[in-house]
């Protein structure tokens, strides 16, 4: 998940909805995204044929049998991002023609693709002899998928609708200086629960708590990552309605803050759905991530934190989305080193006040997603 962080699929659809505007362009930057996917993927043999994967080994205090999985999975992974970045770049560009239709019909058979796909794969030998390539496999087959009806949609509407060339070229200067404060802003993302497990191991004295409360850490950061996930499409939607000429502004119109509006709200209801109605929160912990009730006592009232997360990441996100209109990506490097020192640092403070571990944890996390807000938008 770490090495996926640059060049990722948001960044990739994101870059051509911004820099692309003619077939050159479209060529310039499909060689840029199959290079640095490419690094990627001798990233990923490296660590997963050779002795540096046991590096992997040291940091998580695994055994030789799960590292010889982990491995074999790493390695198969490798093409993955090369497939996922070219399918997500044309997607992107789809969107900013307004295919929409088209492209929601990809995204549901590339659901569809992986949902079966897994099913399918657990009625094998596989799920006894080798589980890890299970979602390996079925990754490839949604992203083949999804690549497939990128370059349909491609041959259907982009030939046609692009030019040979434009006046404004796209220069590989063009595409790093875009896509590599994304991907320091995605990295730590990424690495979120790495910086708060290192906070909270220096606050726990002994090796029993600081292993209940590393494990809280992690559920907690699980259970409301995927909507958080859900939400990322946010700065995409703003950048593409905003490039396509929608817009009756120089900015934005009520038609996009209106759409944008009602997505925050329906999240806001999900979570506070999942944050407050009891019954909601015990199911996913206790049955999803199968935590104790003594576990379950300790996160239900930092979980509650959760609540109002997706008003400030719509509000971040919808701001981030205007600056990539703007190809000013510059405010994204600043919002990450605040970040990274508030997740760093708050628990600490707040530590020193009397406050629980783990209810500083959430706290330092959400403040530091407010401040990222605050920064996109001044």
């Amino acid at each position: 998940s770490i090495l996926r962080a640059y060049v990722s699929p948001s960044q990739a659809s994101q870059g051509f909805i911004i820099l692309v505007n003619s077939k050159v362009d479209l060529k310039k930057g499909l060689i840029f995204m199959i290079c640095s996917s490419t690094i990627t993927a001798g990233i990923f043999l490296v660590i997963g044929l050779t002795r540096v994967g046991y590096i992997i080994q040291v940091l998580f205090l695994i055994t030789n049998q799960e590292l010889e999985e982990i491995q074999i999975g790493i390695a198969s992974l490798c093409l993955l991002s090369v497939i996922l970045n070219t399918g997500s770049a044309i997607h992107g560009l789809l969107l900013m023609k307004k295919h929409t239709t088209f492209c929601l019909l990809a995204e549901l058979l590339r659901f569809i693709a992986k949902l079966g796909c897994i099913f399918s794969l657990m009625a094998t030998p596989l799920i006894t002899r080798r589980p890890i390539l299970i979602p390996v496999i079925s990754a490839y087959v949604s992203a083949l998928v999804y690549l497939l009806f990128s370059y349909i949609g491609y041959k259907i509407f982009l030939i046609n609708e692009l030019p040979d060339e434009s006046t404004k070229k796209l220069t590989y200067h063009n595409m790093i200086k875009v896509t590599l404060p994304l991907g320091l802003q995605e990295l730590i993302e990424r690495c979120e629960t790495i910086i708060l497990s290192f906070t909270v191991a220096q606050l726990t004295p002994s090796i029993s708590m600081r292993s209940m409360a590393l494990a809280n850490i992690h559920v907690l950061h699980a259970a409301f990552y995927s909507l958080r996930r859900t939400l990322v499409s946010i700065a995409t939607m703003v950048s593409a309605y905003l490039a396509s000429g929608s817009n009756s502004s120089l900015h934005f119109d009520h038609e996009l803050v209106i759409c944008t509006s009602i997505i925050a709200i329906v999240s806001f209801l999900i979570s506070i759905s999942i944050c407050w109605i009891t019954p909601i929160t015990r199911v996913i912990f206790l049955y999803l991530f199968h935590i104790s009730e003594e576990n379950f006592i300790a996160v239900y009232y930092p979980f509650k934190l959760y609540t109002f997360w997706p008003i400030i990441q719509t509000f971040a996100l919808f701001s981030l989305g205007i600056l990539l209109h703007k190809k000013d990506t510059k405010m994204s490097i600043v919002s990450s080193a605040c970040q990274v020192i508030i997740m760093g640092c708050l628990p600490f403070a707040l530590d020193h006040l009397g406050f629980n571990v783990l209810l500083s944890s959430v706290m330092a996390l959400f403040t530091a997603q407010s401040s990222t807000a605050s920064i996109l938008f001044s």
